[in-house]
Protein backbone atom coordinates (compact mmCIF):
# COMPACT_ATOMS: atom_id res chain seq x y z
CA UNK A 1 0.00 0.00 0.00
CA UNK A 2 1.05 3.61 -0.42
CA UNK A 3 0.52 6.44 2.05
CA UNK A 4 0.12 9.97 0.79
CA UNK A 5 -1.46 13.15 2.10
CA UNK A 6 -4.72 11.93 0.53
CA UNK A 7 -4.60 8.66 2.45
CA UNK A 8 -3.90 5.05 1.49
CA UNK A 9 -3.70 4.54 -2.27
CA UNK A 10 -2.71 2.02 -4.91
CA UNK A 11 0.14 2.81 -7.31
CA UNK A 12 -2.37 3.62 -10.07
CA UNK A 13 -4.20 6.15 -7.86
CA UNK A 14 -1.07 8.19 -7.15
CA UNK A 15 -0.82 11.45 -9.06
CA UNK A 16 2.50 12.81 -10.41
CA UNK A 17 3.64 14.57 -7.24
CA UNK A 18 2.53 11.69 -5.00
CA UNK A 19 4.57 9.17 -6.98
CA UNK A 20 7.73 10.77 -5.61
CA UNK A 21 6.48 11.62 -2.12
CA UNK A 22 4.23 8.68 -1.18
CA UNK A 23 5.47 6.17 1.35
CA UNK A 24 5.39 2.46 0.39
CA UNK A 25 4.26 0.02 3.09
CA UNK A 26 4.82 -3.73 2.78
CA UNK A 27 2.20 -5.83 4.58
CA UNK A 28 2.68 -9.57 5.16
CA UNK A 29 0.47 -12.12 6.89
CA UNK A 30 1.20 -15.59 8.27
CA UNK A 31 -1.60 -17.90 7.18
CA UNK A 32 -1.15 -20.30 10.11
CA UNK A 33 -1.04 -17.80 13.00
CA UNK A 34 -2.68 -14.81 11.27
CA UNK A 35 0.27 -12.77 12.54
CA UNK A 36 0.68 -9.49 10.61
CA UNK A 37 3.80 -7.56 9.70
CA UNK A 38 3.95 -4.06 8.23
CA UNK A 39 7.08 -2.15 7.22
CA UNK A 40 7.79 1.10 5.42
CA UNK A 41 10.08 0.19 2.52
CA UNK A 42 11.97 2.33 -0.01
CA UNK A 43 10.00 1.03 -2.99
CA UNK A 44 7.65 -1.67 -4.15
CA UNK A 45 9.57 -4.87 -4.83
CA UNK A 46 13.31 -5.29 -4.34
CA UNK A 47 15.44 -2.21 -3.76
CA UNK A 48 19.20 -2.07 -4.39
CA UNK A 49 20.02 -2.78 -0.71
CA UNK A 50 17.38 -5.54 -0.42
CA UNK A 51 15.85 -3.82 2.60
CA UNK A 52 12.36 -5.35 2.09
CA UNK A 53 13.91 -8.79 1.54
CA UNK A 54 15.82 -8.55 4.82
CA UNK A 55 12.65 -7.50 6.66
CA UNK A 56 10.67 -10.44 5.28
CA UNK A 57 13.47 -12.89 6.09
CA UNK A 58 13.58 -11.53 9.67
CA UNK A 59 9.79 -11.81 10.00
CA UNK A 60 9.86 -15.43 8.80
CA UNK A 61 12.77 -16.28 11.10
CA UNK A 62 10.87 -14.70 13.99
CA UNK A 63 7.91 -17.02 13.30
CA UNK A 64 10.28 -19.98 13.67
CA UNK A 65 8.90 -22.32 11.03
CA UNK A 66 10.97 -25.07 9.43
CA UNK A 67 8.81 -25.12 6.30
CA UNK A 68 7.34 -22.05 4.61
CA UNK A 69 5.32 -21.33 1.50
CA UNK A 70 5.35 -17.72 0.40
CA UNK A 71 2.32 -16.57 -1.54
CA UNK A 72 1.87 -13.43 -3.60
CA UNK A 73 -0.13 -12.06 -6.45
CA UNK A 74 1.36 -12.19 -9.93
CA UNK A 75 2.56 -8.59 -10.00
CA UNK A 76 6.16 -8.60 -11.31
CA UNK A 77 7.63 -6.41 -8.54
CA UNK A 78 6.08 -8.55 -5.80
CA UNK A 79 7.04 -11.83 -7.52
CA UNK A 80 10.66 -10.60 -7.66
CA UNK A 81 10.50 -9.71 -3.95
CA UNK A 82 9.13 -13.17 -3.19
CA UNK A 83 11.72 -15.07 -5.25
CA UNK A 84 14.61 -13.01 -3.84
CA UNK A 85 13.31 -13.62 -0.31
CA UNK A 86 13.05 -17.36 -1.01
CA UNK A 87 16.65 -17.41 -2.25
CA UNK A 88 17.79 -15.68 0.95
CA UNK A 89 15.77 -18.10 3.07
CA UNK A 90 17.10 -21.19 1.30
CA UNK A 91 20.75 -20.18 1.64
CA UNK A 92 20.72 -18.03 4.75
CA UNK A 93 18.47 -19.78 7.29
CA UNK A 94 19.97 -22.99 8.64
CA UNK A 95 16.89 -24.30 10.47
CA UNK A 96 14.66 -24.05 7.40
CA UNK A 97 13.90 -27.41 5.78
CA UNK A 98 11.69 -26.24 2.93
CA UNK A 99 10.89 -22.91 1.26
CA UNK A 100 8.50 -22.74 -1.67
CA UNK A 101 6.30 -20.25 -3.48
CA UNK A 102 2.70 -20.20 -4.59
CA UNK A 103 0.74 -17.80 -6.79
CA UNK A 104 -3.00 -17.54 -7.41
CA UNK A 105 -4.42 -18.25 -10.84
CA UNK A 106 -4.33 -15.31 -13.21
CA UNK A 107 -7.30 -12.96 -12.75
CA UNK A 108 -8.40 -14.73 -9.55
CA UNK A 109 -9.59 -11.87 -7.37
CA UNK A 110 -9.97 -14.10 -4.32
CA UNK A 111 -6.40 -15.42 -4.52
CA UNK A 112 -5.00 -12.71 -2.28
CA UNK A 113 -8.09 -11.99 -0.17
CA UNK A 114 -6.30 -12.68 3.15
CA UNK A 115 -3.55 -10.16 2.45
CA UNK A 116 -5.96 -7.58 1.03
CA UNK A 117 -7.99 -7.91 4.23
CA UNK A 118 -4.82 -7.56 6.31
CA UNK A 119 -3.90 -4.38 4.42
CA UNK A 120 -7.32 -2.91 5.22
CA UNK A 121 -6.96 -3.79 8.91
CA UNK A 122 -3.45 -2.32 9.17
CA UNK A 123 -4.61 0.75 7.23
CA UNK A 124 -7.49 1.36 9.61
CA UNK A 125 -5.37 1.00 12.72
CA UNK A 126 -2.61 3.20 11.26
CA UNK A 127 -5.15 5.88 10.34
CA UNK A 128 -6.74 5.79 13.80
CA UNK A 129 -3.40 5.94 15.63
CA UNK A 130 -2.04 8.69 13.38
CA UNK A 131 -5.15 10.81 13.88
CA UNK A 132 -4.99 10.27 17.64
CA UNK A 133 -1.32 11.31 17.83
CA UNK A 134 -2.04 14.35 15.64
CA UNK A 135 -4.92 15.30 17.95
CA UNK A 136 -2.63 15.11 20.98
CA UNK A 137 0.21 17.11 19.43
CA UNK A 138 -2.18 19.49 17.64
CA UNK A 139 -0.25 19.14 14.39
CA UNK A 140 -0.24 16.91 11.33
CA UNK A 141 2.42 14.27 10.81
CA UNK A 142 3.87 14.24 7.27
CA UNK A 143 3.78 10.82 5.62
CA UNK A 144 7.57 10.83 5.22
CA UNK A 145 8.14 11.41 8.97
CA UNK A 146 10.03 8.68 10.85
CA UNK A 147 7.00 8.21 13.10
CA UNK A 148 5.06 6.77 10.15
CA UNK A 149 7.61 3.96 9.81
CA UNK A 150 7.24 3.13 13.48
CA UNK A 151 3.46 3.45 13.20
CA UNK A 152 3.27 0.82 10.45
CA UNK A 153 5.08 -1.75 12.58
CA UNK A 154 3.20 -0.74 15.73
CA UNK A 155 -0.15 -1.09 13.98
CA UNK A 156 0.68 -4.65 12.89
CA UNK A 157 1.88 -5.41 16.42
CA UNK A 158 -1.44 -4.12 17.78
CA UNK A 159 -3.30 -6.45 15.42
CA UNK A 160 -1.26 -9.37 16.69
CA UNK A 161 -1.53 -8.66 20.40
CA UNK A 162 -5.11 -7.41 20.61
CA UNK A 163 -6.79 -10.08 18.47
CA UNK A 164 -9.15 -12.36 20.37
CA UNK A 165 -8.62 -16.07 20.02
CA UNK A 166 -11.34 -18.72 19.83
CA UNK A 167 -11.31 -18.97 23.62
CA UNK A 168 -12.09 -15.26 24.04
CA UNK A 169 -8.59 -14.35 25.25
CA UNK A 170 -6.14 -12.20 23.36
CA UNK A 171 -3.90 -14.19 21.08
CA UNK A 172 -0.78 -13.61 23.20
CA UNK A 173 -2.26 -13.62 26.68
Amino acid sequence: MYLSRRGVLTREELNGEEQTSAVCVLVAKCGATECLFAHVVPQKGVDDKQYAVDLLVDDIKWLGYQRVILKSDNEPAIVKLLTTTLTELRYGVQDLDQAAEEHPNAYDSSGNADVESAVKVVTGIMRTNKLEVERHIKSTIPVDHALVSWLAEYSAWMCNTQRLGNDGCTAYE
